[in-house]
């Protein structure tokens, strides 16, 4: 064509080359961000606009309440927050909260996810039960999934402040986590189906959302710290667990169950089972417990 030809593109074209290499803030699609209303479509219509190409999606300094799904499932995507403020409510830094059951925060999953990541920031749910001895949390799923992406999905300083259940990993090896803390009450990390050496570091569960009596006596009955079922040559390193029924379970699945473990310089104080075999040919090697 000649230089004086018109051309024309739509907007979505335009918007996709203006977000090639550089990332999306979620206010841009419609976030509030205000701890009141529901920014989850808006944070799954900044991951949409990044499409296959993946990208960063930014996440301010503020307050996003959850009461939809958030599926990430076309691309690799990376949930950047501006870090937080350690506590039992939100405060300063970036807070995920969710007050309602019946779905799942955040879902990773098919192969085109792999290689997605989340980053600096809390996420709480909301328990209002009266502490008292028939005290138990609130049924919420995982709050995040990741379901067969067959590569890893990372999670790196994570704040999980009072959460029923924290990350789920299946079918998807070479998952990294570091620096996972907090307070989780049913399970805090589960992983099976993981065929690829899959790596934790810096593990640190302790009661500090709430250290009332009968909400410790909860999770010394029921609680699990880290949960391996069929998972291949994992490694873990530099956990501490206080208050819980186990630390490690290693227990199967219709997959079957853990042949190989490494875990090095674990503390565990205040747990009922500080090592759990539950599955017969269970084999590892742990050093500095």
């Amino acid at each position: 064509p000649s230089p004086n030809t018109t051309r024309r593109v739509s907007k979505a074209q335009l918007r996709r080359q203006l977000l090639t290499d550089r990332g999306v803030d979620v206010r841009d699609f419609g976030a509030v961000g205000n701890g009141v209303a529901n920014d989850a479509p808006a944070i799954q219509a900044a991951i949409n606009a990044l499409g296959s190409a993946g990208g960063v999606v930014n996440l301010g300094a503020r307050t996003y309440r959850l009461a939809s799904a958030i599926v990430v499932n076309n691309g690799a995507i990376r949930l950047v927050g501006q870090g937080f403020n350690e506590g039992g409510s939100p405060g300063a830094g970036t807070w995920l909260t969710v007050d309602q059951t019946n779905f799942t925060p955040f879902t990773f999953s098919a192969t085109a996810a792999r290689g997605s990541a989340v980053m600096n920031l809390a996420v709480r749910q909301t328990h209002s039960a009266t502490q008292d001895a028939s005290w138990a949390p609130t049924a919420y799923d995982w709050f995040f999934r990741v379901e067969n992406c067959l590569g890893g999905v990372d999670f790196d300083n994570i704040l999980l402040s009072g959460i029923n259940r924290g990350i789920f990993i299946r079918n998807s090896g070479r998952a990294d986590l570091r620096r996972i803390r907090g307070q989780v009450f049913t399970a805090g990390i589960e992983i099976d189906e993981s065929f690829d050496t899959a790596r934790l570091m810096n593990i640190h569960f302790w009661p500090f959302w709430s250290a009332n009596n009968n909400v410790v006596r909860w999770q010394q009955v029921n609680g699990d710290a880290m949960i391996f079922r069929r998972v291949d040559g994992i490694f873990v390193d530099q956990s501490f667990v206080l208050g819980y029924r186990t630390m490690f379970r290693f227990s199967s699945s219709a997959a079957g169950f853990t042949q190989k473990f490494s875990i090095g310089q674990a503390y565990a104080d205040f747990v009922r089972h500080g090592v759990l075999v539950e599955a017969a040919g269970t084999d590892g090697q742990i050093d500095s417990m």
